[in-house]
């Protein structure tokens, strides 16, 4: 982050050095741009009376340009700033070819030599790796009117240390070619061993706002904001509250798979780690709610995964003061009929400090794979390396079914009282630490119900 901020603040002086060359010097920079453009076959110089106008409104672009840089040195999550800034560099590229084609004079491809590699770099700074996540950013809702195709998740889990027990619920959104609809979904995970208890509730898209009210998720029979949660239903009702407990928001899905159309969805944690506080009401009981800890995540996109696996876990080191939050997920998308390699994503929050698969290169080393009882992981977080395995509860599990927004279906097994081990070693091998969740990992594993897990 702080690379990024730097590099685009020299971005900005580039560009209002550029900016001003253009304005208060543009007779000399003229006869350089000639003197160059003599090296290419098919150049033919321009003059200055027909440069005077495009360099002037030249100048007042690279004005607009570098205050953006200056705003994206401010705020690297400013996605209007990002949009408008690539689209300057990117069209004005794009045009220099078209006039050297146009006008049969390559002289003009001397732009598209300079503005070409910032619009490639700039790129790359804005989608490269996996990144923090604001807090605005993270809960920011990004389904919109008029989208054709989208779907949009946001799901809290928590589990009571106390009781044994814990509780899921899913506010989604989904809208394909032929419907739009939103759900509630929940599932009560008991602590004494019976059954999990499980319920959905559709509601109308339209009745729904979102971003309103200082909430996320706006409804007159459930509401969702940053910090809250509440429903009335006639199967189930809840008042939840959480406060952070201090660990880093983040994307799981380098930003660049998701411009590129490789990635259809993105994944962000919002609240890798809370405490929660409240009450549910569900199956005729009320259970208080005290200091329960448990996280939130966001999804949405245009497509769910082909298939995917995911575990969360809070995990207490030896001498019980300490957290450790860990969270992996591993996926393949399709590019049309082809199948991308799975690749595995992983965070983990330790001793203060964030570790997150650092590239696609990562993610591809990284690995996931089926076992007896459940699945096991290796991850590269960058600076240390992290491998385990996950088990779901047998006994606390359900078999959810979700639609996708092309209309296949896909079947969710979903635990929320699993097991999750996992050992930490430096990049040399050196040992750092090992950690048991206990019955109170979340262990999901997702397939499209024509094709098995892999």
């Amino acid at each position: 982050m702080k690379f990024k901020r730097s590099t685009l603040k020299a971005y900005a002086w580039v560009f209002a050095i550029a900016g001003a060359v253009f304005v208060f010097a543009s007779g000399p920079l003229m006869e350089l741009i000639n003197l160059y453009g003599a090296a290419l076959p098919g150049a033919r110089p321009l003059s200055g009376a027909d440069a005077s106008l495009w360099l002037a409104l030249t100048g007042s672009m690279m004005a607009m340009i570098t205050y953006l840089a200056v705003v994206l040195a401010r705020d690297t999550e400013d996605d209007v700033a990002w949009n408008a800034l690539l689209l300057s560099k990117g069209l004005s590229s794009a045009l220099c070819v078209f006039f050297a084609v146009s006008l049969g004079n390559t002289l003009f491809l001397l732009g598209t030599l300079i503005d070409g590699p910032i619009f490639l770099h700039l790129l790359f700074l804005r989608y490269h790796g996996a990144v923090r996540a604001t807090d605005r950013d993270a809960w920011r809702a990004r389904f919109k009117n008029g989208m054709e195709k989208f779907y949009e998740v946001w799901f809290l889990k928590f589990n009571d240390p106390v009781h044994g027990h814990a509780f899921w619920v899913r506010y989604t959104i989904l809208k394909t070619a032929t419907r739009q609809v939103a759900s509630c979904w929940w599932v009560f995970f008991d602590g004494d061993g019976s059954p999990p208890i499980l319920g959905r509730q559709d509601l109308a898209l339209e009745e729904v706002d979102f971003g309103q009210n200082g909430r996320v998720w706006s409804h007159r029979a459930c509401n969702l904001s940053d910090t809250s949660a509440d429903a009335k239903f006639t199967q189930a009702s809840w008042d939840l509250s959480w406060q952070s407990a201090g660990a880093a928001p983040h994307y799981f899905i380098p930003r660049i798979l998701c411009a590129l159309g490789i990635a259809k969805s993105q994944y962000c944690a919002p609240m890798p780690l809370g405490y929660f506080d409240g009450h549910i009401d569900i199956g005729g009981r009320k259970i208080e709610v005290k200091q329960a800890f448990g996280s939130v995540g966001h999804i949405w996109g245009t497509a769910m995964a082909d298939n995917w696996r995911w575990a969360h876990a809070l995990l207490k080191t030896d001498d019980a003061k300490e957290s450790v939050v860990f969270e992996v997920l591993s996926a393949q998308a399709k590019i049309g009929p082809i199948k991308t390699p799975r690749m595995t994503f992983a965070y983990l929050w330790h001793d203060g400090k964030f570790h997150a698969t650092p590239s696609v290169r990562g993610a591809l080393v990284s690995r996931t794979q089926a076992a007896a009882s459940g699945w096991d992981f290796s991850a590269d977080l960058g600076d240390v390396v992290v491998s385990g395995d996950c088990r779901p509860d047998p006994l606390q599990s359900v078999v959810l079914e979700y639609d996708d927004t092309a209309g296949k279906k896909l079947r969710c097994d979903n635990s929320k009282t699993g097991t999750l081990g996992l050992h930490m070693k430096s990049k040399k091998g050196v040992f750092l630490g090992a950690w048991e969740s206990g019955g109170s990992a979340a262990v999901e594993t997702v397939v499209t119900l024509a094709q098995g897990v892999d």
